[in-house]
């Protein structure tokens, strides 16, 4: 029996060492979405429906979230249903949220007057606070609850709110480029 505990124990530790996500687990991912959004956007001014004359920002930011959609779909579709799947593949989406959250905060800080990128610039770090406030409550209320589940609840928590704060960034820069 002892054997049998040692032998279990070794398994669990070599399949969690060797059960880690890369970057070049999603490689394949990023060139069927790049295909697929590549595609989509081509189409969508094919029919007139996006005008890369005017809608440039549109069109990038619909390139840039349909990315992030179609990997995270991809990865469901292929039976990311684990654990460590449903981790990985919310951290590489916090991950590239957050690289839209600053590629889009500095596009629209481009936008306003000094006066409005203190106030914008006021505002944000209000977010931030926030977000890590936000952090906290998931980390010490939702995650002590008991069972693996609620790991997964709470980071997707933090990845809504992220995501919110794009798309809210994004609404101020088309309503500036009315």
């Amino acid at each position: 029996m002892k054997y049998l505990l040692i032998i279990g124990i070794l398994f669990i530790a070599v399949n969690s060492v060797f059960a880690q996500w890369s970057k070049d687990d999603l490689s394949s991912y990023r060139e069927r979405a790049d295909k697929i959004t590549t595609d989509y956007i081509a189409d969508q001014i094919k029919n007139g429906r996006l005008d890369p004359e005017y809608d440039s920002i549109k069109i990038a930011f619909t390139a840039d979230t349909m990315k992030i959609k179609t990997i995270e779909r991809l990865v469901d579709e292929e039976g990311g249903y684990t654990t460590l799947d449903m981790n990985m593949k919310r951290q590489f989406m916090l991950e590239e949220y957050d690289i839209l959250l600053n590629k889009y905060y500095k596009y629209l800080i481009g936008m306003l007057s000094p006066e409005n990128k203190i106030k914008f610039r006021n505002a944000q770090r209000a977010w931030l606070k926030y977000r890590d406030s936000e952090g906290v409550v998931s980390r010490d209320i939702i995650c002590a609850q008991d069972g693996s589940m609620w790991g997964i609840v709470a980071g997707d928590r933090n990845l809504e709110i992220l995501k919110r704060r794009v798309y809210d960034i994004y609404d101020l820069i088309k309503i500036l480029n009315m």
